[in-house]
């Protein structure tokens, strides 16, 4: 059970791209986009779902490898939901995770996870807080695993069925792209953004050299990027 997917740009197929993937991944990861979540962005957005404003946020966690990254999202969302004191309807918070390989999909859709798994990342308390234990392993509880859908998607795939999101997860991931795939899905993903729209990636990536359609943001230590033109 181990981090993102490491994706090679020459593979061409689905069978390829799975075999030579390599997965690694731990909850709340560099933790500083997580607390720009929980602090800025994720307040901001559900107060506008709070006044009619918005009906729907969409977070995408693309190469989400066996969950850690959605589900650290999805805590995020029950925490300043709790701070809020506000219940949200079901469906009007959506969490995608994509990732291209069956097996760590198929880890993610269960849940549950070992010890191990467990001690990479989890923040102090939480693990009590929003898993249930049962036996060697831990259970998301199932309000959180309800928030997140999991679905294979390859990056190298056109977006449009993924629709619109809010916010878009792509760390550490990019950077085993050769440069001009990394523009044509920087470009794509910009596509897929609503006006102000924000995109996370990993803390030792740019988007400099890259794309000019994004705006880049700061908060706390996390640097983060927002689709030009529009704001929150």
């Amino acid at each position: 059970i181990l981090k993102e997917n490491l994706y090679t740009p020459l593979a061409l197929n689905f069978g390829r791209l799975s075999a030579i993937t390599t997965n690694e991944t731990l909850w709340f990861r560099d933790q500083s986009p997580y607390k720009t979540l929980v602090e800025k962005v994720l307040p901001e957005l559900i107060t506008l779902l709070r006044t009619g404003k918005q009906k729907q946020i969409r977070i995408w966690s693309a190469a989400c490898s066996t969950g850690q990254e959605p589900y650290s999202i999805a805590m995020c969302v029950q925490e300043v939901l709790s701070k809020l004191n506000y219940h949200v309807p079901a469906g009007a918070i959506e969490i995608i995770g994509t990732d291209i390989s069956d097996s760590a999909l198929q880890i993610a859709r269960m849940a549950r996870y070992n010890g191990l798994a467990m001690s990479r990342g989890m923040l102090p308390g939480y693990k009590e807080k929003y898993f249930d234990e049962q036996g060697t392993v831990w259970q998301i509880k199932p309000n959180l695993q309800a928030m997140v859908k999991f679905q294979k998607f390859n990056l190298q795939e056109r977006l449009l069925g993924l629709g619109k999101f809010d916010i878009v997860f792509l760390r550490n991931v990019a950077i085993y792209f050769s440069d001009e795939f990394k523009e044509k899905l920087f470009k794509k993903i910009h596509t897929n953004l609503n006006p102000g729209g924000l995109l996370f990636i990993g803390s030792s990536e740019s988007l400099n050299r890259y794309s000019t359609d994004y705006q880049l943001q700061e908060y706390g230590k996390c640097l983060y990027y927002q689709t030009k033109g529009g704001q929150q």
